[in-house]
């Protein structure tokens, strides 16, 4: 397939593709950098080896390092194939397959631990989710394999093709094979969004329960979990209408931001542990002590000795 291609149009559209690609790197390594000293205390000095602390590592380096290479290979095209940019363009597809079929796996597994326990462990919200996330992998995978059949785009003139250098152009069928992909995550996550929001509403409604888990819920459910289904509905707009060259202009930006926003809810929900089990351990002090804790409150520069004969060694406060 040969397409003719105007220089000033790749040019332009060239340039929004690096910027878009920039402003996600940039994103990366920044909230990296800011949230370092939160993940050392949150994840580091605690249990490493339970499932989500694992999840929660693959999801924050994978990303982080993914891009790496992938960066290498967008802005330095040369050390691929210097003497075919397309083909230099499917090696940077497929591995941009391989690397976002991994973040979503993960990405997934971590979507169903989170949602799970916002319903409190319940199995048939498990089961759902895992099958809609089981059809919605095999999905991607199927989609990708056909996207790759498709014979490679000729881009003419040669000037243009050295200008794209290695950044995939999809063809309008790779286009469509790539709508049903991320269909799919916009599908999964819609459902994860819809959950979130009914277990809120549920929960706003029982007077007996705990305001701070309420607030945690509203906080990172609602207003992340919608901004990573806005995101995948943006990808599938994009994906559908733009022109070959863009139609993978917000694929990466997408998974980046999911994988960013998760890695804040883990931190999050770390963070919210921690202040029960302080609150709690706090609580449980009082009222196996009460005696001593009210009376260091009410006079704490008199030494209190627990004692089994209070009339002895209890301290007399009308004593100057």
């Amino acid at each position: 397939m040969v397409t003719q291609w105007n220089p000033e149009d790749a040019q332009v559209q060239m340039n929004w593709e690096r910027y878009v690609w920039v402003i996600q790197v940039v994103i990366l390594i920044y909230d990296w950098l800011i949230t370092l000293d939160r993940e050392v205390e949150l994840f580091w000095k605690r249990d490493r080896k339970r499932l989500p602390a694992i999840l929660f590592f693959v999801n924050r380096y994978l990303s982080l390092l993914g891009a790496v290479p992938t960066s290498m290979l967008y802005f330095w095209p040369e050390p691929v194939v210097m003497d075919n940019p397309q083909l230099g363009g499917r090696y940077l597809d497929v591995y941009l397959d391989i690397f976002l079929v991994l973040l979503q796996v993960n990405l997934t597994a971590l979507f169903i631990l989170r949602l799970t326990a916002i319903y409190g462990g319940n199995r048939r919200i498990k089961i759902f989710l895992s099958a809609l996330g089981i059809g919605m992998i095999v999905n991607g995978v199927v989609q990708l394999a056909l996207a790759d059949r498709v014979p490679l785009i000729e881009v003419r003139p040669l000037s243009v093709a050295d200008q794209i250098g290695n950044v995939p152009i999809f063809s309008l069928a790779q286009g469509l094979h790539f709508v049903y992909l991320w269909a799919g995550v916009f599908v999964f996550d819609l459902t994860v969004f819809s959950l979130t929001v009914w277990k809120t509403a549920s929960t706003f409604r029982n007077e007996y329960t705990q305001r701070g888990i309420v607030i945690t819920i509203m906080r990172d459910g609602l207003m992340y979990f919608g901004i990573i289904t806005l995101t995948s509905l943006a990808n599938v707009l994009v994906i559908a209408l733009a022109s070959d060259l863009l139609r993978g202009l917000l694929t990466i930006l997408t998974d980046i931001l999911s994988c960013i926003l998760m890695s804040h809810m883990m931190f999050n929900l770390r963070e919210d542990n921690s202040d029960i089990e302080l609150l709690t351990t706090t609580h449980l002090s009082f009222v196996c002590n009460p005696i001593e804790l009210t009376t260091s409150a009410i006079s704490p520069h008199i030494p209190v000795e627990p004692s089994g004969n209070d009339s002895v060694n209890s301290p007399k406060f009308g004593d100057g």
